[in-house]
C-alpha cells in the first residue's frame, strides 16, 4: 500500500514558518472539533437535494470519495442506502477516529484515511462519484492548491464520474464587500501580504464563539469564491458543468440563478 500524506517520505507541507501558527485542517481538530464531531447523518436541504440528483446515477458497486470527509456523515448515509465501496479522506486526524468509530458502531465497512486533497493517493480514474460538499476547496490557501485539488479530482474520477462540490460564494453573502474592507487594514497591521485578496475572509465564529482573537493573533483563512471563478477553474480542468445552483435556489425551488448562500455545483467528467 502506497503511503498516505503525512507519513514519513511523503512530503505532507508543514505549516509555513511565520506565517500562520495553525492549518484550516487544524482548527478542526481543536476549536471547531466538537461542532462538527457530533453532525449526525441527517441532511440538510440542499444536500438532501444533491443527493436526490446523483443518487439514482449509482449502483450498488459505485465507487465513492468523499474528500474533507469531517466525521463521515455523507458516506455514512450512502452506506444506509446500500452503497459498500466507500472512501472518506481528511487531514482532521480528530474527526477521522470520530468517523471510523462510527462506521464501526453502524457495522460499516468504510474506508477512512488522513490524505492531502491536492495529493490524491488513489490511482486513476478510481472513482465513480467524488463529493466535496463542506466547502474543503475554500480552506485551502493558494490558487494553485485550489486548482492542483481539483486536477486531482478530476484525475481519480472514470469517464463519465461525477463531482459534487460546495464552494463558499463571495456574493452569496451582502456583507462580505464590507467585511473585506474592514480586515484590510487588520491584514497589513498583521503583515498577511499573502492573504490581502478580498475573497480571503477570517472566521467570524470559532468554537461557538465571536472570534475576537483574530484582531490580535495569525489565523488561518477561508478563500471565499466568485461565480465566474468557479466555472473558469471546472472548465480549465477539464469538468462539464452539469447544474450550478446557490443555497437560496435550492431553497426557493427556482432555476434562474440567484445569489444567496453558498453555491452547489455538480459536473461531470467526459
Amino acid at each position: 500500500m502506497a503511503a498516505l500524506p503525512g507519513e514519513p517520505g511523503t512530503g505532507l507541507p508543514a505549516p509555513a514558518s511565520g506565517s500562520v501558527p495553525m492549518r484550516n485542517y487544524e482548527l478542526f481538530n481543536t476549536p471547531e472539533f466538537k461542532l462538527w464531531a457530533e453532525r449526525d447523518t441527517q441532511l440538510s436541504w440542499a444536500e438532501q437535494y444533491l443527493f436526490e440528483k446523483f443518487g439514482p446515477l449509482l449502483q450498488a458497486d459505485s465507487r465513492v470519495l468523499d474528500i474533507g470527509t469531517g466525521n463521515g456523515r455523507f458516506l455514512l448515509a450512502l452506506a444506509q442506502q446500500g452503497l459498500h465501496d466507500l472512501h472518506g479522506i481528511d487531514l482532521a486526524e480528530k474527526l477521522l477516529r470520530v468517523a471510523r468509530a462510527r462506521a464501526r458502531r453502524e457495522g460499516r465497512a468504510i474506508g477512512f484515511c488522513r490524505m492531502d486533497a491536492c495529493r490524491l493517493g488513489f490511482p486513476d480514474q478510481t472513482f465513480d462519484l467524488v463529493l466535496a460538499l463542506q466547502q474543503i476547496f475554500s480552506l485551502l490557501d493558494t490558487e494553485p492548491d485550489r486548482k492542483n485539488a481539483l486536477q486531482e479530482t478530476y484525475r481519480v474520477l472514470k469517464p463519465k464520474g461525477l463531482l459534487v462540490c460546495s464552494f463558499l460564494h463571495y456574493p452569496g453573502r451582502e456583507f462580505n464587500k464590507l467585511l473585506s474592507l474592514l480586515v484590510a487594514p487588520i491584514k497589513m497591521l498583521k503583515s498577511e501580504y499573502n492573504y490581502l485578496n478580498r475573497q480571503y475572509l477570517p472566521y467570524l465564529r470559532i468554537g461557538h464563539k465571536v472570534n475576537f482573537n483574530y484582531l490580535i493573533y495569525r489565523q488561518p483563512y477561508l478563500y471565499w469564491w466568485t461565480t465566474a471563478e468557479i466555472l473558469r477553474i471546472l472548465n480549465e480542468v477539464g469538468f462539464e458543468i452539469v447544474e450550478i445552483k446557490t443555497h437560496k435556489m435550492i431553497l426557493d425551488h427556482k432555476d434562474e440563478f440567484e445569489n444567496g448562500g453558498m453555491i452547489h455545483v455538480i459536473c461531470k467528467k467526459p
